[in-house]
């Protein structure tokens, strides 16, 4: 692209899609965006690659799964040896449906050929070190390079511009860090941090978040969902983004309700991860979630099989774009229902119908049908409670912890024991236990569901 055709690109056409998104003109955006002017330097390519019919980001996933194979193959020990025990070179992988050749990389098999998995060619440069926030168990600890930063932030930049938000928006981040006012602070960033969360710092945030006055909001769908209510609750209606992305954690229809309600704005949620840059993210028809499939692959296993369409499956991904640590049929431990369709708004990126949330999250009967905690979460949303959590022991064994509101009962006790076994099982033993809180994890986040039974792969 010439100089004149950038200034024109940047200064014009970027602009025009991000006010076309902004005013609800998603035809017009969508239009610009096909443009062989519109070339923002931070998008990769993916505003043109965004818009490849099926057959051809097919051709683009098979041309990149071969150049992440390859070089796994002559520079990652693990992958090597894995490649050579199955006597596979990385040609008899012609598909991503060869992928399943191939076994579950699980973060134990991580743990324990951690070296091996470093490519000999990384540099030290090359090798960025990162960790999982541990929100199940143990963090997960590995290095990261700058091609999958920066396919990150592509993914999720792109995801933006739908919206109508552009990279100098003034935004509101609400997530963990005790200390991330103090270290953070920027004029055009608020950090809000989700451990001190409480009545009695509510006021303080939302009073915060007025004189601010972001542009774009960011946050746990558990953290914003308390601000949105106390907000609702008081009558503050004068923080007005463009939009809210909820991510990190399940949003609950109820969540997104009442966040749309107090921002009045629409909520978008996000699906991503700090080890894979294959985030997935909705668009404003709200048609599930596009997948970043030019940057990776996901697969959706359930008994060590591809599942079919509506279907739920454990996630398990293959990055395009992680180098120096390439993970390859990664299980994250999330479960996820593909989709057959493609969204009506004409982008050509695989969709997931939904996300499920963490394979913890997921309850087992005495039957073996699985539910999500989305599903339970609606039994309590309308009960005098203030949080609750559920632990599954056993398929049978459940216990309830429960923070009462000022006007809970024996009512709400037997609702939940008795709609609690409508949705489970008749037969399940229910144990109901009240708490003064329940803590967050280490990352800040809220968990609902927590089952201890076996599931998935």
């Amino acid at each position: 692209m010439n100089k004149a055709k950038r200034i024109l690109s940047n200064r014009i056409l970027n602009p025009l899609v991000l006010h076309a998104y902004r005013t609800g003109k998603r035809r017009l955006a969508c239009r610009l965006e096909r443009s062989k002017l519109y070339n923002p330097p931070h998008l990769l390519g993916g505003e043109k690659t965004q818009w490849y019919p099926p057959d051809q980001m097919e051709k683009l996933q098979q041309k990149k799964l071969q150049v992440i194979l390859s070089h796994a193959y002559e520079n990652v020990p693990y992958y090597h040896r894995i490649f050579k025990e199955r006597n596979l070179k990385p040609e008899d992988i012609k598909s991503t449906e060869d992928l399943s050749k191939l076994p579950i990389l699980t973060k134990d098999v991580i743990r324990r050929d951690f070296d091996d998995l470093i490519a000999k060619n990384a540099t030290e440069e090359d090798l960025i070190f990162n960790s999982t926030s541990g929100s199940t168990g143990e963090p997960l600890k590995f290095y990261m390079d700058w091609s999958l930063q920066e396919h990150q932030m592509m993914g999720k930049y792109r995801a933006w511009s739908w919206r109508g938000i552009s990279l100098t928006e003034k935004r509101a981040d609400i997530f963990g860090g005790l200390d991330a006012e103090k270290k953070k602070s920027r004029p055009d960033r608020l950090w809000v941090s989700v451990f001190n969360l409480s009545e009695d710092t509510i006021d303080y945030y939302v009073n915060k978040l007025v004189e601010f006055q972001p542009r774009f909001i960011r946050g746990f769908p558990s953290a914003l969902y308390l601000i949105a209510r106390y907000m609702l609750k008081e009558g503050i209606d004068k923080v007005c983004p463009i939009a809210v992305t909820t991510t990190a954690e399940a949003l609950f229809e109820y969540q997104r309700r009442e966040i749309a309600n107090a921002f009045g704005c629409e909520v978008f949620d996000h699906y991503g991860a700090r080890e894979h840059a294959v985030g997935s993210f909705e668009c404003p028809e709200h048609f599930g979630y596009h997948i970043s499939g030019d940057n990776g692959v996901l697969e959706f296993i359930k008994d060590g099989e591809n599942v079919s369409a509506g279907e739920e499956g454990a996630i398990v991904v293959t990055d395009f774009t992680h180098f120096s640590m390439p993970f390859i049929r990664y299980k994250i431990g999330d479960v996820g229902v593909p989709s057959g369709e493609l969204c009506p708004c004409g982008r050509g990126l695989p969709v997931m119908e939904s996300v499920i949330g963490r394979i913890s999250d997921i309850v087992v009967t005495p039957q073996n049908k699985y539910i999500s905690g989305s599903v339970l979460s609606h039994i309590f949303k309308n009960l005098n409670i203030e949080e609750f959590m559920i632990l599954q022991e056993t398929k049978k064994d459940f216990t309830i912890k429960i923070v009462k509101g000022g006007n809970y009962s024996s009512n709400d006790s037997e609702y939940i024991h008795t709609n609690f076994k409508k949705h489970v099982d008749p037969d399940i033993n229910i144990n109901i236990e009240f708490v003064d809180s329940i803590p967050t994890t280490k990352a800040g986040k809220r968990c609902f569901v927590k089952s201890e039974v076996q599931k998935f792969l």
